[in-house]
This record gives structure tokens, C-alpha cells and sequence, in this order.
């Protein structure tokens, strides 16, 4: 059983749709990305000190997935 819905969970992930997503970098230049499993309960990236910082997603532009911070996250919106 659970391999079948580790099989399940996989093919969602699959079809799921994409986002764009306005982002801001440490420089200051802000850009859209079109990203994929944009998911903020898993997909987090922190450390120890700093605890959950950001979301990681899969990102179009860079064909791989691609780490957001979230103070620089400005909008979501769907494709």
C-alpha cells in the first residue's frame, strides 16, 4: 500500500501545474520565474540557526530546481 501511493503522489507530482512567481534576489533585481511543485509544507531549505528560510522549486528558466528565500518572494500568481 505504500508503495502504491509513493507511485501515486509521484504521478500527481507529474501533472501538477505551473506558477509564476516574482522574486527579488539579494541584488535587488527583481524577475519572474515559471516554476513547478511549489510546495510549502515540503520543499523547504533552512539550517539550525536560522530555521525553514525558503521553498525550493523546480524553475523553467533554469531547467532544475531553483531555491526562493521567502523575504524575497513577492507574488504568486497562476500561469
Amino acid at each position: 500500500m505504500k508503495i502504491i501511493k509513493n507511485l501515486w503522489n509521484k504521478i500527481k507530482r507529474l501533472f501538477r501545474s505551473s506558477v509564476v512567481l516574482t522574486y527579488e534576489d539579494l541584488d535587488g533585481k527583481i524577475e519572474d520565474y515559471e516554476v513547478k511543485n511549489l510546495d510549502f509544507g515540503n520543499n523547504y531549505f533552512g539550517n539550525k540557526y536560522h530555521g525553514n528560510v525558503g521553498v525550493r522549486a523546480w524553475c523553467y528558466r533554469k531547467r532544475g530546481v531553483r531555491s526562493f528565500r521567502y523575504e524575497g518572494i513577492w507574488a504568486i500568481r497562476a500561469k
